[in-house]
């Protein structure tokens, strides 16, 4: 401590004072500096009308690749019904028909800037098409739901509504189901899908032409603009300069290379002017003290104080970051566990926890061992592994809790078991792992369970 104080001992001595300086830059920059701000401002509305132009063609694709992707999301969703006969999927047909409705804002967007033009027209026919192509639609869906005998109380008024046909009411609930898929994939179908996306297409081409042309027109008051501003800045350059030498030296120079330094999180040099000597001087005090207290506080904020592995903010962090992979997510409690609190008092019970996460941590080194609370510890995997690898571990670990020894009961965990999948994100995997320890639990202790 005594060295510290030394070190920051006249910290507002040596150099130029930026103060003094910065009157002698006013008085010089002041003129030029008003007629660069008024080239600034030109040049910078010149920019703005070419982004602007750039962002609402942004805009507009997006609107009629919406109708694309609309359309395409629809028949994704009636297939799917019609194939698996799943309620979820004609749910989610109608969701986006009635609700998220990006088809009709796709249209509406266009239609501010664009109505009556042949963009507009194209994406207005697009729409129609794709209405259009609901009713065949509907009418598959229908006939799904009647060759599975479905109850139709619960579907939504356009399907109860739609009449099937003598002839169709007339076939079997097999041949039904056959011409519902063969409605949504055939070439008629195909056809007017085609149609479709041939009036998106069309509709992006008028959209690339028009903002083409305005583009052009902005980039070239944009480049009279910037030459203007060349000139200035040139002159403002030649009157300057010698002030940038010295800035430069005094306060940039110093601060570029303290940049990289604070970046990486390390102590900056005292040198410069004035101010900036006093300003490196503090920081590398508040610097030094405040490492200790980020360092010790991550500690204590993402680890378990009695066990020493990750707790559950840990755990949150782990499945936050994308970029990592996990192959499988285990959630394991000690059975029995308020029993051993009853009976041997909370002393063990710590005891227990603390043998039971070293067990833990040892057999299943270099994954993610958590304590997620009270007795209950994850562990997600980042390492291919299988049913009997883990199922083997976790007897491992029950034959050697098993035995009593020193202050410690004979204990056993049992624990639940989720491999990852695709479409499966990492926290729906973590409840699926809690399922499978919840099943276990309630058909016997003392082992492993897997989600199906």
């Amino acid at each position: 401590m005594k060295t510290k104080k030394k070190k920051t001992k006249g910290t507002s001595g040596g150099g130029i004072r930026l103060q003094k300086m910065n009157y002698v830059m006013a008085a010089i920059t002041l003129a030029i500096s008003v007629l660069l701000i008024i080239a600034t401002y030109r040049t910078s509305e010149g920019y703005k009308q070419l982004k602007n132009s750039t962002d609402d063609y942004i805009a507009w694709n997006k609107s009629a690749n919406d109708m694309q992707a609309g359309s395409d999301y629809l028949t994704e969703q009636v297939r799917l019904f019609v194939i698996t006969g799943q309620k979820t999927y004609l749910d989610n047909y109608f969701y986006e028909a009635d609700v998220a409705k990006r088809r009709d804002k796709s249209l509406n967007k266009i239609k501010e800037e664009f109505f009556g033009t042949e963009a507009y027209v194209s994406l207005e026919k697009a729409l129609q098409e794709s209405l259009t192509l609901m009713s065949r639609e509907y009418y598959a869906m229908r006939l799904k739901a009647e060759s599975a005998g479905y109850d139709l109380t619960s579907y939504p008024e356009k399907i109860r509504s739609v009449e099937i046909s003598d002839e169709d009411q007339a076939l079997s609930a097999r041949q039904k189901d056959e011409k519902a898929r063969e409605m949504v994939f055939d070439d008629v179908y195909e056809g007017e899908k085609a149609i479709i996306s041939a009036n998106t297409t069309a509709c992006l081409n008028k959209l690339e032409e028009e903002v083409a042309e305005r583009q052009a027109a902005a980039s070239d008051r944009l480049r009279v603009l910037i030459s203007r501003e060349m000139v200035l800045i040139i002159a403002f350059i030649a009157i300057v300069i010698c002030i940038v030498v010295l800035t430069t030296l005094k306060v940039f120079v110093p601060l570029i290379r303290a940049v990289p330094r604070i970046r990486e999180e390390r102590p900056i040099p005292v040198t410069g002017a004035y101010e900036y000597r006093f300003l490196a001087k503090t920081y590398n005090r508040m610097y030094e003290a405040n490492l200790e207290r980020k360092e010790h506080l991550a500690y204590e904020a993402s680890h378990d104080a009695l066990t020493g592995v990750l707790n559950r903010n840990g755990l949150e962090h782990l499945l936050e970051r994308k970029e990592l992979k996990i192959t499988a997510c285990l959630l394991a409690d000690v059975d029995n566990f308020k029993a051993i609190n009853d009976t041997y008092g909370h002393g063990a019970g710590d005891n227990v926890l603390v043998e039971v996460a070293a067990k833990m941590n040892e057999v299943f080194g270099g994954e993610y061992l958590c304590r997620v609370g009270g007795d209950e510890f994850a562990i997600l995997f980042t390492n291919p592994t299988n049913k009997e690898d883990i199922r083997g571990k976790i007897d491992r670990i029950n034959q050697s809790e098993e035995r009593p020894r020193d202050d410690l009961p004979a204990v056993s965990i049992s624990a639940g078991v989720a491999f990852s999948q695709k479409g499966i994100n990492k926290k729906t995997l973590f409840k699926q792992a809690d399922a499978a320890l919840y099943e276990m639990k309630k058909h016997g202790e003392h082992g492993c369970g897997f989600a199906e």
